[in-house]
């Protein structure tokens, strides 16, 4: 379920605990980020965007593409992604 436990006594810990903060409300709301909107809205720097993430797995990329697929137009990006740093890819002589 994507739950990383990397101590051995977390739960008798959670049991003491009086308080419990959350960051990433979306994640544990539904499961999966969800984006609402990207401000301004550029729909081609979208489609820029949906090109460079186009075969990420990474759970923004996905939510990315579940938004904003409809404005999908191939543009022949060649991106590069590296683990925890995330994705580029040139395009009309622009790096992104």
């Amino acid at each position: 379920n994507g739950i990383l436990i990397f101590k051995k006594d977390i739960f008798d810990r959670i049991l003491e605990s009086k308080y419990l903060f959350f960051d990433k409300t979306g994640t544990l709301t539904y499961g999966i980020p969800q984006i609402r909107s990207i401000q301004p809205q550029n729909t081609d720097l979208i489609n820029i965007l949906l090109n460079l993430e186009k075969t990420s797995m990474h759970p923004l990329a996905l939510a990315l593409r579940k938004k904003y697929q409809f404005l999908y137009n191939d543009l022949k990006i060649e991106s590069t992604e590296v683990v925890g740093q995330g994705v580029s890819g040139a395009y009309k002589g622009q790096f992104y």
